[in-house]
Parts: C-alpha cells; structure tokens; sequence
C-alpha cells in the first residue's frame, strides 16, 4: 500500500502542477513524475521501510536504470507510440517488447 501511494502521489505531480509543453525536465515542479516517465528507464526497483520508533514515518525509495532527470533534457520524444521500438516491436500497451 505504501509503495502505491507513494508512486499515485508522484504521478500526481503532473496534475498538481500542469505539464508544459516543453517536454523538458523542471526540477522544481516535477520531478518525481518525470523520473517516472523517463524513456529512458527500462527497469525499476523500489523499497519500503516503516521507522519502528515512529508509527507515522514511512519511507519509499526507487532506483531507476537508466536513470533520468537530467536537467533540460526531453522526459520523452513527442511522437507515435512504439516508433522507436525496432524489431522487438510493441506490446499492446504502447511500450516497445
């Protein structure tokens, strides 16, 4: 549960503060959400731990491989879903294989 409200809540971020058009990375406005979309990124892990002398702080922790958030770098190319995607070809969720 911890691990999905956190990343709802960094997902939110695009909604909370409206997404320009740039497509650039703003880090003061985004950036839990734009590591998220990166386009880069093709695998991702996350940790959850509860502090044992708090009931109230838990924290959440993702690693990303690529990792992203580069300042003034394009989140994603604008385009056709799977474009890029070459011979492994693409999934029916839009994202390459």
């Amino acid at each position: 549960a911890a691990l999905l409200e956190a990343c709802k809540a960094w997902w939110a971020e695009l909604k909370d503060e409206g997404f320009q058009s740039s497509l650039i990375v703003d880090m003061n406005h985004y950036n839990h959400f734009s590591q998220m979309a990166w386009a880069e990124t093709t695998e991702i892990g996350c940790g959850v731990a509860k502090c044992p002398k708090s009931m109230w702080k838990t924290y959440t922790v993702c690693q990303y491989n690529k990792p992203g958030n580069y300042l003034g770098q394009v989140i994603y190319k604008k385009g056709t879903p799977c474009s890029g995607c070459g011979s492994t070809g693409c999934a029916s969720n839009g994202l390459c294989n």
